[in-house]
């Protein structure tokens, strides 16, 4: 089930930047498909980095290099390696 985006994700939604990287734990999340289950809502504050389309290209590109980066299992299905 969809959660509600907050005011701040749909602005960075807006501006183009539709990724949300956990800077703490690797994982992605897809704000248009962001769901309870994320925990997007328990995550402080000085962990989040919105990524644009581009940017997070380059960052599934480093997972070879630096293996904690993934795609969240609830809204970025397509990327979740575990």
């Amino acid at each position: 089930m969809k959660a509600k985006l907050t005011f701040g994700e749909r602005w960075f939604l807006f501006w183009g930047f539709p990724y949300l990287m956990n800077v703490k734990t690797g994982e992605v999340h897809f704000l248009p498909k962001k769901t309870a289950q994320c925990g997007i809502d328990n995550m402080a504050r000085h962990n989040k980095m919105y990524l644009t389309r581009a940017g997070f290209k380059r960052m599934m590109a480093k997972t070879k290099l630096v293996k904690n980066i993934n795609g969240c299992c609830w809204c970025n299905k397509n990327y979740d390696l575990e």
